[in-house]
């Protein structure tokens, strides 16, 4: 810590007290969970990528916010046992 906080200074103190108040609540809802005591979190339709917006072909899915395709189509490594 000591190199980036000097680095930092008062960003990386900032950082350190959001991330204690984030791990006392992650702590919190835990021991909540571990005696049932939640509530789950759903939220239909929140979120979602319209089908519109979704490319699909013989060779890759493209969804929108992800940089690259999801390609389709790759070499088996398994060819010389079919």
């Amino acid at each position: 810590e000591g190199m980036l906080a000097r680095r930092y200074g008062t960003g990386w103190r900032d950082y350190l007290a959001r991330r204690e108040e984030t791990r006392a609540l992650a702590a919190t809802y835990a021991e909540r969970a571990d005696r049932g005591q939640f509530a789950p979190i759903y939220r239909f339709g929140e979120g979602g990528i319209p089908d519109a917006e979704v490319q699909i072909s013989a060779d890759a899915i493209r969804v929108p916010g992800f940089g690259k395709p999801i390609a389709l189509t790759s070499e088996n490594p398994y060819s010389d046992m079919c």
